[in-house]
């Protein structure tokens, strides 16, 4: 990840998953070469079956991670498995997921959010 991927990103919004998993406004991040650090505000949960993942303690939050324990980028995803997160930053997929919440599809936002992890 990089400073420019964060300013592409589509109205400065993500799509963050740790046991819950929501749509969520960047308030302001720092990107150094040893670490990254976001602040972050919900703007909608993503529903899961079981409802104890759908009730985040907070509702503006910071995450971050030191690069040596990042798992990687994969498929416009950067995983933090030690910290608990995945975050997924491409504007198209965002956009799409933005929709499909907006439209109460979020069963949907799921199925696409689980396909394009596991996509090759």
């Amino acid at each position: 990840m990089d400073a420019n991927e964060m300013d592409n990103l589509f109205e400065n919004t993500i799509i963050y998953r740790e046991r819950f998993i929501a749509i969520t406004t960047i308030n302001k991040y720092e990107i150094s070469e040893t670490h990254f650090r976001a602040k972050g505000t919900i703007d909608h949960i993503i529903k899961r079956h079981n409802p104890r993942f759908n009730r985040p303690k907070l509702h503006t939050w910071s995450f971050g991670v030191h690069w040596n324990i990042v798992m990687g980028k994969f498929s416009q995803s950067i995983a933090a498995p030690y910290a608990g997160w995945t975050i997924w930053t491409d504007p198209g997929l965002v956009k799409y997921i933005e929709q499909l919440a907006k439209d109460g599809e979020d069963e949907e936002a799921l199925k696409v959010l689980y396909d394009y992890e596991c996509s090759p």
